[in-house]
């Protein structure tokens, strides 16, 4: 119960939880601009140190407005980091992409492996899918191959043994900032979809929604179809992979193996998962579409809300603050 008293006296007393959701919602759509539009070309251009610092002004706002924002709410940083490493084979691809096999003029570093790598990794990618999976441990795989594809090599190179049979690949300095910037977005980005998840209930979205869109009422427009289809998906997420989940175990339970190495399978047994899953979604909207009806929801009448929010003094100062980096992001 303690426990309970304490939550609802930290939501009180923070930050984000007290922002109007209306506010919220635009001040989430200018942060996006805000976080799309940064740039270190700077560095790469011969400018004064007074405009290397104006650059990088949006940069030291929206790193310290998202992580002291995510410090305030008491999220862990390290649940963070976990998320971050689902992009790895993203930030992965984007090196391979920048890769060239002409040396450019900038600065630059390079790679050294064999000229016929590709055609052995493949070998061994099939060789370890098929015959050695169950008994070599993933990282000592992955091992294996760094030392093989990229340590020999570049040994070789370097004591100049074999060199016709070594391929360089050259990675510019500069795109490597630039993958570092990718990753820096995807960084502020997840961070931005965190505070919103955990300081703003469906409700407020909801709520927020029709603020935002109640002038598109009086030309006509049922904004609150739009809105109310919103929230009940927001809503409807959580459970559904819940469902899911036991629906799958329960599967499961029946003999049927979802992790068999056989990809024709593995699609075969999605695809019987999908009957059951539409079932269910059917059988719940018309549950909850009788749960509204016998409570009155009508679409278009007025409704009573449970919080009547207003514009205080904090919600002002944080959207003229947000909004000038907002307008400065279009000229820097």
């Amino acid at each position: 119960m303690s426990n309970i008293i304490n939550y609802n006296n930290f939501k009180k007393n923070s930050f984000l939880f007290s922002l109007n959701p209306a506010l919220k919602i635009i001040l989430t759509i200018l942060f996006f601009k805000i976080i799309f539009t940064l740039n270190i070309d700077c560095f790469f251009k011969a400018n004064s140190k007074l405009n290397i610092f104006l650059s990088f002004l949006p940069f030291f706002f929206v790193t310290l407005s998202l992580f002291g924002l995510l410090w305030s709410i008491n999220f862990s940083f390290l649940k963070l980091i976990e998320n971050l490493l689902n992009f790895k084979f993203f930030i992965l691809f984007s090196f391979f992409i920048y890769l060239s096999f002409e040396k450019p003029s900038e600065k630059y570093c390079s790679i050294y492996i064999f000229e016929n790598t590709f055609i052995w990794f493949f070998i061994l990618f099939l060789f370890f899918l098929f015959f050695v999976k169950k008994s070599i441990h993933k990282k000592i795989y992955l091992i294996t191959n760094l030392v093989v594809f990229l340590l020999l090599p570049f040994i070789f190179f370097k004591i100049n043994f074999q060199t016709k049979y070594i391929q360089v690949l050259f990675f510019k300095i500069k795109d490597l900032f630039y993958i570092f910037l990718i990753l820096i977005r995807i960084s502020f980005i997840l961070i931005l979809n965190i505070l919103i998840s955990e300081t703003t209930s469906f409700m407020e979205i909801n709520d927020g929604l029709e603020i935002i869109l109640k002038p598109l009422k009086k030309i006509g427009i049922p904004t609150e179809v739009f809105c109310i289809m919103i929230s009940l998906i927001f809503m409807s997420i959580p459970f559904l992979l819940i469902e899911i989940q036991k629906i799958i175990k329960a599967q499961i339970s029946r003999g049927l193996n979802l992790y068999t190495q056989n990809i024709f399978k593995k699609i075969y047994f999605l695809i019987s998962l999908l009957v059951p899953i539409f079932v269910l979604i059917f059988q719940k909207s018309f549950v909850l579409a009788n749960a509204m009806e016998t409570r009155g929801f009508v679409i278009g009448n007025n409704r009573t809300k449970l919080s009547n929010y207003k514009i205080i003094k904090k919600d002002f100062i944080s959207l003229c603050i947000v909004m000038f980096f907002f307008v400065y992001s279009f000229f820097y």
